[in-house]
């Protein structure tokens, strides 16, 4: 462990390797005190150690480390399976067996059976405060007993929510199901991320946290074509048979799940240098000339530089969430998954064909389905361009199109419903899901997963999902009463409201969400503690930059 440093301004010794264990400095004594701060950090993080495939180019790391993104697709499949579950039973609730089932309320014009608006807002909002809660609770037992046993329980409680849903003849007992299926997604979205972005190389890391929303959309497709093909059968009121083949994905991500060596930080963190470096070797067990005690030395100096400054600044591990340096970085994590909620995101994901039912699509079920499709295109193009574009441009684009996209599907809601304004309505929807899959969505996830320091990161995670999810119980409880003719009666014009929070949103990202593109995590820790403002975060020179170009330039 790095022992606290006292505040000394140093340079690097010019006839040293700067890739040597430890990075040989020249100290300077007597320093203004105006300077003490920027020196203690540079101390700190000049003795970050840098990685050979930190040099390497996005393409030649992507062939060297094939075997570590293999292993963070697998955890990935993990966004296939929640997704599937969580967005079949959102959207059954179009489906006519399943109102047969669960309908309370008598339409006033056909006396056909209804589904209470007020029970689909007890449904979202459960689901969004449990999973509020199992967020936070997911960082804590990632924490406590790693991220594999935390994928286990994710893996328990949504078998436990199938099993319900197959039982399920009113709608508490549906509301028991959700429960669970909260408690799956909360631990889902507090584990796969933080394993993704753990065994991630630098360079490809936006694109692997990005690739997590494709297959969480994937999910969402496998999901929305199950419900369409049950739609086209004899069978589409028999609507169980949908819910069984969830056991699907449950049976395939176990077989992942057995083979996924445990994050390498994780036993760091816990000072089990014997299995970290037993991950290390499985994670990249395709290199033959693997230097795992190297490796190691670099990812342990990015702990303990950490765990140094933690010292110096006489902070708890809880508390560095909230105050200071760490505080800013909690923020800019938990900013997105809550700003998701007012973007628009609860009509075209959260009750997608209740909405389309609503705008007068003749078929809800192929709405959604189009929508779905359309996202997983463009969340696959940003991929590449998380990584290319940065995150920070892609956000603010996203932002300004689904202003001016929910503004136009509100404008359609004050005209009379045709077929011209339905196919209209749906053209505005899928440009929205264009700007949310290339620009927010993979923005998001990055944001989430990267901003907080190494030793931080699964607690700040779970608090960041955690308190998206509390803010979106609010809107999962709302917008079905902002949409039904039973409350509010906005019906397709609740678009304007959440068309208004989106411009909003242009100006946090603007002045407060930095450009992570290309840093490692000890570059990362070095700007927040310096404080760069967060519009020069991709222009600010770290000390691994410095070191980088010393080698080249010994090299030549």
């Amino acid at each position: 462990m790095t022992a606290p440093i006292e505040p000394e301004v140093f340079a690097f010794n010019q006839g040293a390797d700067p890739l040597e264990s430890k990075t040989q400095l020249q100290y300077i004594e007597n320093i203004d005190a105006e300077n003490k701060d920027t020196a203690v950090g540079d101390k700190v993080f000049s003795e970050i150690l840098v990685s050979e495939y930190d040099l390497l180019s996005r393409s030649a790391v992507i062939r060297k480390c094939w075997m570590a993104l293999m292993f963070a697709f697998m955890v990935s499949f993990g966004a296939i399976f929640d997704g599937y579950h969580n967005t079949l039973p959102a959207n059954i609730i179009a489906n006519q067996g399943f109102i047969n089932t669960m309908g309370t309320v008598k339409d006033p014009v056909t006396g056909a059976p209804v589904l209470n608006a007020l029970y689909i807002s007890a449904w979202g909002g459960t689901s969004n405060g449990v999973n509020a809660v199992s967020c936070i609770l997911g960082g804590f037992v990632s924490d406590w007993m790693g991220r594999k046993f935390n994928m286990l329980c994710m893996t328990g409680f949504l078998m436990i929510a199938t099993i319900i849903e197959m039982v399920a003849k009113n709608w508490k007992v549906w509301l028991a199901s959700k429960v669970f299926a909260a408690f799956g997604n909360g631990f889902s979205q507090s584990v796969l991320l933080t394993y993704i972005s753990e065994v991630s190389p630098k360079q490809i890391r936006g694109g692997l946290c990005t690739s997590y929303a494709v297959i969480l959309g994937l999910g969402q497709l496998f999901a929305s074509v199950a419900l369409e093909i049950l739609e086209q059968t004899k069978w589409k009121l028999d609507w169980r048979r949908v819910i069984y083949t969830e056991w699907i994905l449950t049976g395939m991500f176990l077989i992942f799940w057995f083979f996924i060596p445990e994050s390498p930080w994780y036993y760091a963190n816990k000072d089990l240098h014997d299995k970290a470096k037993h991950s290390l070797k499985r994670l990249h067990a395709n290199i033959k000339d693997y230097d795992v005690e190297r490796e190691y030395a670099v990812l342990r100096s990015e702990i303990d530089a950490a765990e140094a400054l933690r010292a110096i600044q006489k902070e708890t591990k809880w508390t560095e969430l909230f105050k200071g340096v760490n505080g800013r970085r909690t923020l800019i994590s938990c900013f997105p998954p809550m700003f998701y909620n007012v973007v628009g995101s609860t009509i075209m994901f959260g009750y997608t064909t209740y909405f389309f039912q609503l705008a007068g699509l003749s078929d809800p079920f192929l709405g959604s389905l189009i929508l779905i499709l359309s996202l997983i295109i463009t969340e696959a193009i940003a991929f590449y361009t998380t990584d290319q574009i940065g995150r920070r441009p892609l956000a603010l684009g996203a932002c300004l199109f689904f202003g001016l996209s929910l503004g136009a599907i509100g404008i359609l809601g004050c005209f009379p419903i045709t077929t011209t304004t339905s196919n209209a309505l749906l053209g505005m929807a899928i440009i929205w899901v264009v700007a949310y899959g290339s620009g927010f969505a993979p923005t998001m996830q990055t944001f989430v997963s990267e901003t907080s320091t190494p030793r931080l990161r699964a607690k700040t995670l779970a608090v960041a999902q955690g308190s998206g999810q509390a803010f979106g119980l609010i809107w999962s409880y709302c917008t079905p009463l902002m949409l039904s003719d039973q409350q509010a009666n906005w019906g397709v014009k609740t678009a304007f409201f959440f068309s208004g929070t989106s411009f909003l949103g242009l100006f946090f990202y603007y002045f407060f969400m930095p450009e992570l593109k290309g840093r490692t995590y000890g570059e990362l820790d070095e700007l927040f503690q310096k404080r760069i403002p967060a519009r020069k975060f991709g222009t600010a020179k770290t000390q691994a930059q410095v070191q980088i170009e010393m080698t080249e330039n010994v090299g030549v």
